[in-house]
């Protein structure tokens, strides 16, 4: 099965880390588009870390899963995370829902149940449903220049609005 190449968008935010951190983040992401191949994906530096998230509707907030850059490895994280089976306690975090398991070495990749979290996240995510693209897309949200990143100021690269919809606008606050 062929992966669709990262967006340049991805790769200009991962510049500024460390190679061995850029291509843990990219051989996560091709995991999840290996075993997830109709998911969108959303791309976001907010300034302080990278993310990238995978979602059927191409929004953030229905995302199954998604994996955040940092200094010196990457964490692949379930929005619900609290809701996922999990008897071994593989997944950590202290939040109400969100829970993520550290990435640190390319050999972490070859742990099984990485692969059954992210089939079991995007199945309970079809099955809750909402809007679903019909085909497999990629949205960009750089972070704004001299201001912390603004959720409400989010604008995709085909420059539609924060909700998908042409000439929608961000909420002033």
């Amino acid at each position: 099965m062929r992966i669709r190449k990262p967006d340049p968008g991805l790769l200009d935010f991962l510049a500024r880390y460390q190679p061995s951190v850029v291509e843990l983040m990219l051989a996560v992401r091709r995991m999840v588009l290996e075993e997830i191949p109709s998911a969108s994906e959303t791309v976001n530096d907010v300034g302080y870390t990278v993310t990238n998230a995978f979602t059927f509707s191409g929004r953030f907030k229905d995302a199954f899963c998604y994996v955040v850059a940092s200094r010196a490895s990457v964490n692949l994280g379930f929005p619900h995370g609290t809701e996922l089976p999990d008897p071994e306690r593989r997944l950590t975090g202290t939040g109400k829902l969100h829970r993520h398991i550290r990435l640190s070495s390319p050999d972490d990749l070859e742990d099984p149940a990485l692969r059954k979290f992210i089939h079991i996240a995007a199945d309970r995510a079809m099955v809750a449903g909402g809007p679903v693209a019909l085909k497999p897309q990629v949205v960009v949200r750089p972070a704004r220049r001299g201001q912390a990143p603004s959720r409400g100021a989010e604008r995709s690269r085909d420059g539609r609005g924060t909700h998908g919809l042409p000439g929608s606008r961000p909420k002033r606050r």
